[in-house]
């Protein structure tokens, strides 16, 4: 029901921003300053909320589906996620490097999924400096720690739990986004039969970890 919600909700909200657009351009000499800036208001907050129905459906689809874990190589992946993230990397002046990564039994697609977000909020989070990013894994007793560590903005670790919840966001005045990818990214670990938290000290950047297990049967 959530997910036929969220996905039919797309269309009268794509309407609203639409149709408001196109009464501002041609009637735009006849509106007053107060409705011009109402009218702002109306499409800025449509098209916001398209987001936030974009990212539910997503989160929804990883919590629903059933995907085969084969071997995945995660420099491939990691690469994947970095062409994805270009456009943030340049605008940001961002460097990005990493260590070693394994092959290991993932869903490839969900994996770099994880990977995508996480290096989104590491390039986001920062303040004048053009972020640092450094991405690696170590191995584990029962499978592969990972991590991904920016030199931003940092938070303080009594907010850290609450980084997973749904529509969890802690600086919404000054970043943008809608607080669903590191939800997205819990649920993607929990399926792999890991876990996932974040290490990180006010204006000395953060750290989030991720494990995924060595088993070899199907995501549930």
């Amino acid at each position: 029901m959530a997910y036929v919600s969220a996905h039919d909700l797309q269309e009268p909200v794509r309407q609203v921003g639409l149709y408001t657009q196109k009464i501002a351009k041609y009637e735009r000499e006849a509106l007053d300053s107060d409705t011009r800036t109402a009218m702002g208001f109306i499409v800025e907050g449509t098209q916001r909320m398209t987001t936030q129905l974009n990212d539910l459906l997503q989160y929804l689809e990883v919590d629903t589906s059933s995907v085969e874990r084969i071997p995945t190589d995660c420099e491939v992946v990691l690469q994947r996620a970095l062409d994805h993230v270009r456009p943030a990397i340049t605008a940001s002046g961002a460097t990005v490097t990493h260590g070693s990564l394994p092959t290991l039994r993932a869903s490839p697609a969900h994996l770099q999924l994880v990977f995508q977000e996480l290096l989104d909020n590491a390039l986001k989070f920062y303040d004048t400096a053009s972020p640092r990013v450094h991405v690696w894994a170590a191995r584990e007793a029962r499978g592969w720690r990972f991590a991904v560590r920016d030199s931003g903005i940092g938070i303080e670790l009594q907010f850290a739990g609450q980084l997973f919840g749904l529509f969890k966001r802690l600086a919404r005045d000054r970043y943008p986004g809608t607080g669903i990818g590191l939800a997205i990214c819990k649920k993607i670990v929990e399926r792999h039969g890991g876990r996932i938290w974040v290490e990180s000290e006010v204006g000395k950047g953060t750290t989030v970890l991720f494990t995924i297990s060595d088993i070899k049967e199907r995501v549930p």
